[in-house]
């Protein structure tokens, strides 16, 4: 059968969040003929409603979600192919914006904004940690892109794109090579997909009235959230071997002794953060340990993975 729209779900294990995913997905394409494909790269098993007949699900088996998200594509039979992240809670209102734009400017890429969800930033405000990442605007788009001239109600342009919610013609996909698999992790391959779209032309853009939620109830805990500091530094050094001159981090000998030294005692400061009262006076304090174990990761993930 041949769909109007393809869209790939990359994942490896995410449990209930997955599945968040994939029920708002299905709510809002109820009016749309597409097929949804999710690549599961875990060896965990993906239980799918048989009634749900364009929902496929196919195996990668931990080789990664840049090799996840080409086997998505090859498997696509509609020509228009819409990346999500196994995290995203999106709407048909979004879905509907997006293929607009795309039927009226193709050759751009136009992404939505995303936020945690209401729920999530309540929880987050209970938590140390949690107020460390709304402080530092970590819980929004903006935050992470670090663009100070941001306006709500338009569309403003960016200086790359992402791909937790990108839509792209399979024309376009295939003419730059798909995504790079020689990144093993999330990260710098969406950086590297975009420069090479950048070459073709290809300008990015959010539309702030798209809007999706940013579902990462799993992935605000100080210490799986440094392991992923570290694997991020670690797809950045990859794309310093790969050219981009701008990843390359340098380390002279005493800082690389200190972020060593703070590494391999890091559980003296889990102890002491653990120690500090859950009180926002003491909310400082706790973000100059996180800030030190945090460039303590980076710099394990540069040098030692």
């Amino acid at each position: 059968m041949k769909y109007d729209l393809s869209i790939i779900i990359p994942t490896k294990d995410r449990g209930e969040i997955f599945y968040q995913t994939l029920k708002s997905v299905l709510s809002s394409v109820i009016n749309i003929n597409s097929e949804i494909i999710i690549i599961n790269d875990s060896t965990s098993l993906i239980n799918i409603d048989h009634s749900w007949l364009n929902v496929k699900v196919y195996k990668n088996k931990g080789k990664g979600v840049a090799s996840a998200r080409n086997r998505g594509a090859s498997k696509a039979s509609s020509d228009i192919l819409l990346f999500l992240d196994d995290d995203i809670l999106i709407n048909e209102m979004t879905i509907k914006r997006l293929l607009k734009h795309f039927e009226t400017d193709p050759n751009n890429i136009y992404l939505p904004d995303w936020e945690y969800p209401e729920n999530l930033n309540l929880y987050l405000l209970k938590k140390q940690f949690g107020r460390f990442i709304i402080k530092n605007n970590l819980n929004c788009l903006r935050g992470w892109m670090n663009i100070n001239s941001w306006c709500n109600n338009e569309t403003i342009e960016i200086p790359h794109g992402a791909s937790f919610c990108l839509l792209i013609h399979k024309s376009k996909f295939y003419s730059i090579g798909g995504y790079n698999e020689h990144f093993p992790y999330a990260g710098a391959e969406d950086f590297d997909f975009c420069e090479r779209l950048k070459k073709t032309g290809t300008r990015f853009f959010v539309d702030n009235l798209m809007l999706v939620y940013h579902n990462e109830a799993d992935r605000t805990m100080l210490e799986n959230w440094l392991e992923r500091k570290k694997r991020d530094s670690y797809t950045k050094k990859t794309a310093f071997t790969l050219g981009y001159a701008q990843f390359q981090l340098r380390y002279s000998y005493l800082p690389s002794f200190i972020l060593n030294t703070i590494y391999n005692c890091k559980f003296v400061l889990f102890i002491i953060i653990r120690l500090i009262p859950n009180i926002s006076i003491f909310d400082k304090i706790y973000a100059k340990i996180v800030h030190l174990l945090t460039a303590a990761y980076i710099y394990t993930g540069y040098k030692k993975m």
